[in-house]
């Protein structure tokens, strides 16, 4: 339909058709309604479809959004929005509706006019900021924990990184997303890496917390303790790899710290010239040193 075509008003069983297609429809002319069909009518809270002709169509358009609607349609324009706007028109009882409109130039009546279809997008709009907050969500609960999460794709550049990870390799989000973990390893690092990537896409089986020894920007050794999995699409195709980490550096040196306690420990739990037995509540023998033997003429073991 171009701007030559001619539409005339539906007869009774074009109006009954247009009056249940299940979409609205309407003809706008120097900004005013000249048709509307029912269901249009019905979806902007009208009774009938006559008390919208004549209204002004931007003054129903939520103010924020009027600079989304573009009328004017060259009239040698062969198809109509490409992208067709979403935005609110006012319903009769004044509440905002979400709406998207779809159009093209024509003549109506031997004047230029706009023809097209009106959508009720409300329901849509509404699911789509629920996946918006919940999206939202899942953001903020995946920077808040303290675990690095991170997937690669299969050349090794980073597509997602949380906080965490950043924190981790003391690097901003921004100069990670996108670069290459070879980039910010030293080779010795980068080897482990690639032997465990490699190991996880030929198996496809992943790896549990496994224990590598890297070293970070400022020289520093780090324990990390990580699990790799492939990372697949909706249709199942590998497109990289998902990381869990942990920095277990200052554990690790906790966990060494107390090992080399409890030996200096025992060290003199043994040498000592006193006999020591240790007991449960239940006064149950728990352990005894080797000055109990001598002095108690009893082995530590028949305690």
């Amino acid at each position: 339909m171009n701007s030559e075509d001619n539409i005339h008003f539906p007869a009774d069983e074009a109006r009954a058709l247009a009056d249940g297609a299940g979409v609205g429809l309407y003809i706008l002319q120097n900004d005013q309604f000249r048709y509307v069909n029912e269901w249009m009518a019905r979806q902007l809270g009208y009774d009938k479809a006559q008390e919208l002709i004549g209204k002004t169509f931007t003054g129903m358009v939520h103010p924020e959004d009027r600079h989304l609607i573009h009328l004017e349609i060259p009239p040698d324009t062969d198809a109509g929005f490409s992208n067709p706007p979403s935005f609110r028109l006012f319903k009769k009882d004044g509440s905002p509706l979400w709406v998207q409109m779809s159009g093209r130039s024509i003549t109506y009546q031997g004047q230029p006019a706009n023809a097209g279809c009106l959508l009720d997008t409300t329901s849509f709009r509404r699911k789509f900021e629920d996946l918006q907050d919940s999206l939202e969500r899942y953001e903020t609960i995946l920077d808040d924990v303290d675990v690095h999460l991170s997937e690669i794709d299969l050349r090794g550049n980073i597509t997602f990184i949380n906080d965490a990870g950043c924190r981790m390799w003391k690097l901003p989000r921004e100069e990670l997303m996108g670069m290459n973990y070879r980039h910010y390893m030293k080779d010795r690092d980068v080897r482990q890496y690639d032997e465990l990537y490699r190991k996880v896409f030929f198996t496809g089986i992943p790896v549990q917390n496994i224990i590598l020894e890297v070293t970070d920007r400022e020289g520093k050794q780090r324990t990390i303790e990580k699990s790799v999995s492939l990372a697949r699409d909706a249709s199942g195709k590998i497109y990289g790899f998902r990381m869990v980490s942990r920095d277990v550096t200052e554990k690790r040196e906790a966990e060494k710290r107390l090992a080399e306690q409890r030996s200096r420990l025992e060290a003199i739990f043994g040498s000592v010239k006193d006999a020591i037995i240790t007991v449960d509540p239940g006064l149950a023998v728990i352990d005894a040193n080797k000055s109990t033997e001598s002095i108690c003429s009893i082995a530590v073991k028949d305690i």
